[in-house]
């Protein structure tokens, strides 16, 4: 037999809970096997120091504050702590920068003085506020364009995970 097994026999014969046969088995290892004993012993010596261990009473209100405590329902910490919350607003920050910088380009694309001649200013803004002028100066800024579109993509995906509750659940 396997140690495990010895200290489920002696486990039930300290419980007085032995079966027939296991009371037989128990005997004979017992009266051949001292290190069956021994293991029984120390047991049995364990089992005396629990038992006569002072009992203490819990302080009063103590079994109502755990029990209110399990019974609160609390956000996971997944729900608290591991969302998009800081990235969104950063991500949002980032966007309107690339979004002012890309406008100042386009705006300030050359050295812009008005004279007091409407046909120069009629020129420039043909030129620039025109959607090739804008495209022609959007080109340049389009890497930008592949870093906001996906952590557009991804703050959405966050808010609609958390709108249908797919992924964040409380604890009841």
């Amino acid at each position: 037999m396997k140690m495990e097994e010895h200290l489920k026999l002696i486990y039930k014969k300290i419980d007085a809970s032995l079966t027939n046969e296991e009371s037989e088995t128990f005997d004979m290892l017992f009266h051949s096997n001292p290190q069956f004993v021994d293991l029984y012993e120390k047991q049995v010596s364990l089992d005396n120091a629990l038992t006569n261990l002072p009992l203490e009473v819990a302080p009063k209100g103590m079994l109502e504050n755990i029990m209110q405590q399990v019974s609160v329902p609390r956000e996971s910490y997944a729900a608290k702590y591991g969302s998009f919350g800081g990235i969104k607003y950063i991500a949002l920050g980032l966007i309107v920068l690339t979004v002012v910088g890309v406008l100042i380009a386009v705006f300030f694309q050359q050295d812009v003085t008005f004279e007091s001649s409407p046909s120069r200013l009629a020129t420039w803004i043909n030129q620039y506020m025109s959607f090739e002028g804008i495209l022609t100066a959007m080109t340049g800024h389009l890497k930008y364009g592949f870093l906001i579109v996906p952590a557009l993509v991804l703050i959405w995906l966050d808010l609609v995970l958390r709108h249908n509750k797919l992924i964040y659940k409380t604890v009841n």
